[in-house]
């Protein structure tokens, strides 16, 4: 297939592409799809986990390149800016890192195991998971993390004259956090890592399955897609496309 839609005179020559998953669902041998079905469902969700991964590495980029951004920035805009990327990041870290009970339909996580960290990366881990869930995805009251409260809400009673009273209420929550930026700066590149060993490891075992069932190109091909479409635009394609055997690509589109 040729692509001209990226611009330029030299055209873009793309491989011919399948839907691995639609070959799997296909077969009509059900031990052979049962096998081949898991073996990529495995695969697909550390691959998906490991892109949450890389768009968390991303917002700390974002957010160390707010911390230098012209002065000319409101003060209190960067403050909304950077709070609000890093709980996206936080969030983005915990889901692709941390099982929060599988339901039907749910992608689920790739568990990191504790014991290929260190003392201070299992601390690290540990007090995103308790931030994300006590502080960003749900409010424990005076949730204790890091050293500081995250919520605290207030109901109560102030003077305003001889026996007279009047009921307010206040509300304090932490935005930006640094020590929470820094622990996961640190933390971010270490689960990226043990992911992505992970995603060559479950790559490698679609392979051997294909491989053990013996599929030839007739049964590849019965599945054959436009990349483009697929991949969801030309760009992606050649990103995707791109990639050596058992490597993997992850990118995000926003839409304006």
């Amino acid at each position: 297939m040729v692509d001209r839609s990226l611009g330029g005179d030299l055209p873009i020559a793309l491989p011919v592409t399948v839907d691995l998953m639609k070959v799997a669902t296909s077969l009509r041998d059900k031990v052979a799809r049962r096998k081949l079905v898991g073996c990529i469902r495995t695969a697909w969700t550390t691959q998906s986990c490991l892109a949450d991964l890389r768009q968390a590495a991303g917002a700390c980029d974002a957010i160390d390149a707010l911390s230098t951004t012209s002065s000319t920035l409101d003060g209190y805009v960067r403050t909304h800016l950077q709070s609000a990327t890093l709980a996206s990041a936080i969030i983005m870290y915990v889901r692709a890192t941390t099982s929060g009970g599988k339901r039907s339909g749910e992608r689920g996580s790739v568990q990191i195991d504790p014991a290929k960290l260190t003392k201070r990366q299992q601390e690290d881990h540990g007090t995103l998971v308790r931030i994300r869930n006590s502080a960003l995805g749900h409010v424990e009251v005076n949730a204790d993390i890091a050293g500081d409260y995250w919520h605290r809400d207030l109901v109560f009673a102030k003077r305003s004259g001889a026996a007279n009273w009047e009921v307010a209420s206040s509300s304090h929550a932490i935005g930006f956090h640094k020590p929470a930026f820094e622990i996961l700066k640190r933390q971010v590149p270490v689960a990226i890592e043990h992911l992505k060993e992970k995603c060559r490891q479950r790559i490698a075992g679609v392979i051997e399955m294909i491989n053990e069932l013996k599929l030839c190109d007739a049964d590849l091909m019965t599945h054959q897609v436009n990349p483009i479409e697929w991949f969801g635009s030309a760009r992606a394609a050649v990103i995707a496309l791109g990639t050596k055997p058992g490597e993997e690509a992850s990118g995000w589109t926003p839409l304006i």
